[in-house]
């Protein structure tokens, strides 16, 4: 076989590289070529002495013991998508932790792929690394599970939307019955806001929703009937029953009574 020298009848001495009766076996990296689960790593054929012929999917190093993902070795920094998994088999990435993907591509927040757009962040941000999201512009938290309403966030309840209402969205507060404004900062007396110079009809202060606290001087569920003398407006005796009380202790006259209350007869 033109591997070694033919020393006596049936008796070969084989060149340095090959073996058997006649010499026809190479030898590659101390593994005879019919040592196939060994010979050049189990990955190729050895057609000559220390020369591997590589199968599909691994690299001509001398010995075929590389596989080969996606195009790169298994020992390119750039395998498994930068070294996020390893290249085990032809085009098989095992990725590390916090990685998933054919080529270990794509990260892995909370437990949803980067891909899982509608789940992933809770929807409302970009997973860049291992459980690391970047939240959208009005969320917060580590997993963007949180919504900001005018800088305050739900993950204080206490806090956001004035404690009147709820935050559904960045900065859009749905107040609860009886607040309005952006941040459900205003209370509703009796159709008037608190930043109405006539609620409580000017004359009190709204604490709660349709809930008038009176000046001295005026009563009513909206501090619209002002006392006179001791007297609120509706009574048929303000003023003396001679005048109408028009504002706190100020009573308008009839025709022919004078006085603070009325009292006088005008002659």
């Amino acid at each position: 076989s033109s591997n070694g020298t033919c020393v006596e009848f049936n008796d070969c001495d084989c060149s340095d590289g090959y073996t058997g009766n006649s010499c026809e076996i190479p030898i590659c990296f101390g593994s005879a070529a019919t040592e196939t689960s060994t010979v050049c790593s189990g990955n190729g054929t050895c057609v000559k002495k220390d020369t591997c012929v590589c199968k599909e999917g691994y690299t001509n190093d001398g010995k075929c013991s590389q596989p080969i993902c996606y195009g790169f070795n298994a020992t390119n920094p750039a395998v498994c998508t930068n070294g996020h998994g390893a290249c085990l088999s032809p085009n098989n990435c095992v990725c590390s932790a916090g990685y998933t993907g054919n080529q270990c591509q794509h990260n892995i927040c909370y437990g949803f792929n980067s891909t899982d757009t509608s789940n992933v962040c809770s929807g409302h941000g970009s997973c860049n690394a291992p459980n690391n999201c970047t939240c959208s512009s009005g969320y917060t938290g580590d997993r963007c599970q949180y919504t900001i309403c005018f800088g305050a966030s739900t993950q204080n309840e206490s806090s956001v939307c004035s404690n009147r209402g709820t935050c559904s969205a960045p900065d859009n507060c749905v107040c609860q019955s009886g607040y309005v404004g952006n941040n459900c900062q205003y209370i509703v007396c009796h159709g008037r806001n608190t930043n109405d110079s006539l609620v409580c009809s000017g004359q009190g202060t709204c604490e709660s929703p349709d809930t008038c606290v009176c000046n001295s001087g005026y009563v009513s569920k909206n501090c619209s009937v002002p006392v006179c003398s001791g007297l609120n407006a509706t009574d048929e005796h303000v003023c003396s029953s001679h005048g109408s009380c028009v504002s706190k202790d100020v009573c308008s006259c009839s025709t022919g009574y004078t006085g603070f209350d009325c009292q006088l007869n005008v002659c």
